[in-house]
């Protein structure tokens, strides 16, 4: 027992010697400017810091004037507001948020070339009966086709079509942990073939 007591003792004291040494980082100086000490080229110091070596400027004219400004990362484009979602209430025009819901996400924009999408969903402390009244009378106020249409206790689901380029759909769902409904609103929009 003494021997594995004596090797494990030698094999700990081996492996905090080899532990010494700095680390290839440790000459970086935390406390300076990103630009002044860690520039290209920079060479440590005998203490241990960085002392920046300017890097030659390509784009610096030869009678030292100012340099020319590089090219910041690109910047996202923005997407477009689909011609069906009202940004003011932030709902979709004719499949309107059910009455004192709360938004719990929203996404909008393209899903292809041609076509627009916006997705709602919504928390609502209501009926499956109240909700469900709601948007038939909705549905059927917006002209909206019902393709189909399901209804239980615990979930409702109407799939929608207008014409050949419009499609949308609600689903309700019981929430048994929240004690609400969830409702997700979902509108596409495709842009008509062109002849």
């Amino acid at each position: 027992m003494k021997f594995v007591w004596v090797l494990l003792t030698c094999a700990t004291l081996a492996a905090s010697a080899g532990c010494r040494s700095k680390p290839a980082y440790s000459n970086i100086n935390v406390n300076a400017s990103r630009g002044s000490t860690q520039a290209a080229g920079a060479q440590p110091a005998a203490d241990g810091s960085a002392t920046p070596t300017p890097a030659p400027q390509p784009d610096q004219p030869s009678g030292g004037g100012a340099a020319q400004p590089q090219p910041g990362p690109a910047r996202p484009t923005a997407i477009k507001m689909p011609a069906f979602f009202d940004a003011q209430k932030g709902e979709v025009k004719d499949l309107p948020s059910y009455p004192k819901s709360q938004r719990l996400s929203l996404q909008y924009g393209p899903v292809s070339a041609d076509t627009d999408m916006a997705s709602l969903v919504l928390s609502a402390p209501a009926t499956m009966d109240s909700i469900g009244a709601f948007y038939d009378k909705a549905i059927k106020a917006a002209g909206w086709e019902v393709k189909t249409r399901n209804r239980d206790s615990e979930y409702s689901e109407w799939q929608l079509k207008k014409g050949d380029t419009e499609e949308g759909r609600v689903t309700v769902k019981k929430d048994s942990a929240q004690g609400s409904l969830t409702i997700q609103i979902v509108r596409t929009s495709k842009a008509p073939e062109k002849k």
